[in-house]
């Protein structure tokens, strides 16, 4: 089981509805920014057994180039959740907004820290 979060620089629309749009693979609600290629990249330098948690996935990105500048979605397995507050704080460092999926609720500058099942 994992805890699904999404990143995003800017989008159109109820970030619900763009992470549901996500998960399906619609992404023409997002802009692309080098803002979330530096987030994506960061992550795997920081934590590198994370890239496989990562989307858009290499093979979905020699698809679909240019995916990587307009979104993350993150599952993290119960055992990388320490993670979270830093995912949080490396976000905000490049502007991001996004939805957690385990808390349902947005994630931004204003967004509340997350709550997390079992916690």
């Amino acid at each position: 089981m994992t805890s699904d979060f999404g990143f995003w620089k800017q989008g159109s629309g109820d970030p619900l509805e763009i992470f549901d749009d996500l998960a399906e693979g619609i992404t023409d609600r997002l802009i692309s920014s080098p803002d979330v290629l530096r987030f994506r990249e960061a992550i795997v330098s920081r934590w590198p057994d994370l890239e496989d948690s990562l989307e858009p996935a290499a093979y979905q990105l020699e698809e679909s180039p240019g995916e990587d500048e307009k979104f993350v979605l993150l599952g993290l397995a119960r055992r990388h959740l320490e993670h979270i507050p830093d995912i949080f704080a490396l976000a905000d460092r490049y502007g991001l907004v996004g939805y957690s999926g385990v808390g349902g609720e947005p994630i931004g500058r204003t967004s509340p820290e997350p709550h997390i099942e079992g916690d």
